[in-house]
């Protein structure tokens, strides 16, 4: 027989086939490219292999194997049953058979202050001199000066300065400074202290009154001084993860009322249990007179110190200086913020 006639007897359509779903009907295209291709030996052997049943003593075997596998007294459907019911079983606890420890608290210190770098600053209410010089003044402090002078004295000339703290970096004396201490414990700070200390420094003014002795002939000249200090506050805020902080010091000498020395920090705290990593961000927002500054501690260890506005370049005597003295104490544009990472007990940044 010719062998596309042999394949044409031996093909037999899919769905009429036993097992016509995806299995059978690949098994049957591979049965009838067999045919077609005129292999006898192969189609003989793909056509019994589709219809042979699977032996019944090898049925039985892999019955009894699968039964020996089950526990003792337990059939195949009671093996389903305790399957579906199961368990799993509960989380072992830790070691110490309880909640892990809490977190020892780390204790901060923020110092917030403002000094004065120059010796001296003129007075801003200076110009007033001009009556001085003509034998009266406004100002306590000079009047009285002038009432000490001899008679028929001519005043000639006149000086107002303030003192200053003389030092241009953060440590040494100040006009106002503030330091709170608190705790955190990775989620809150607590315990927020407020330390006793001198707040505000003494504001001290110096006077000169030249003039002419007409007795003596001679130009000579008589000197005072008075002081005071501020008694403006000093603020903080606490709240859950943040606690702010502000200074504010009027000078007490002036006559007019004079602008604050102002300046507000806040200190924003962070963790990260699963890393151990812990953040502090110190933001701030000051004027631009005088010269301020921060200091951060943990745990002891100084963390920062650092000017936040510097004016020891600027003049700080003579008319035009006292102009720019009351303008920057009316500015509070000086700002910025500091990120500080740590990493277990060890500063990272």
């Amino acid at each position: 027989m010719h062998k596309y006639a042999q394949a044409e007897a031996l093909h037999v359509p899919p769905s009429s086939r036993p097992g016509s779903g995806r299995d059978g009907s690949a098994a049957a295209r591979l049965l009838s490219l067999q045919c077609t291709a005129g292999n006898a030996a192969v189609t003989s052997l793909l056509r019994d292999g589709r219809t042979a049943p699977f032996p019944a003593e090898r049925r039985g075997e892999a019955g009894k194997a699968a039964a020996e596998r089950l526990p003792a007294g337990r059939d195949a459907a009671g093996e389903a049953a305790a399957t579906a019911q199961r368990v799993p079983d509960e989380p072992q606890s830790d070691a110490a058979g309880g909640a892990p420890a809490p977190r020892e608290p780390v204790h901060y210190r923020i110092e917030a202050k403002a000094w004065i770098p120059q010796a001296r600053v003129v007075d801003p209410e200076s110009v007033l001199g001009v009556t001085t010089i003509l034998g009266s003044s406004p100002r306590a402090l000079e009047q009285r000066m002038l009432d000490s002078l001899p008679p028929g004295a001519q005043p000639t000339g006149y000086l107002s300065h303030y003192r200053g703290d003389d030092h241009t970096g953060y440590a040494g004396s100040h006009r106002v400074v503030q330091v709170i201490e608190f705790d955190w414990d990775g989620e809150r700070i607590s315990n927020v202290t407020k330390i006793a200390l001198p707040n505000f420094g003494a504001s001290h003014r110096d006077v000169v009154i030249r003039y002419f002795d007409v007795r003596a002939l001679d130009t000579r000249w008589i000197e005072d001084s008075e002081s005071a200090t501020a008694t403006e506050s000093v603020v903080h805020t606490p709240a859950d993860s943040e606690v702010s902080l502000g200074i504010h010091s009027a000078n007490p000498l002036t006559m007019a009322p004079s602008p604050d020395i102002d300046a507000d920090l806040s200190v924003f705290l962070s963790s990260d249990p699963t890393f151990g990593t812990e953040e502090v961000t110190v933001r701030w927002s000051t004027d631009l007179m005088p010269s301020h500054g921060f200091r951060l501690v943990r745990d002891g260890v100084e963390v920062t110190t650092e000017t936040t506005n510097d004016i020891a370049g600027m003049t700080p005597t003579g008319p035009a200086a006292a102009a720019e003295i009351f303008i920057r104490l009316n500015s509070k544009s000086n700002g910025g913020s500091r990120t500080f990472s740590f990493l277990d007990a060890h500063q990272v940044t």
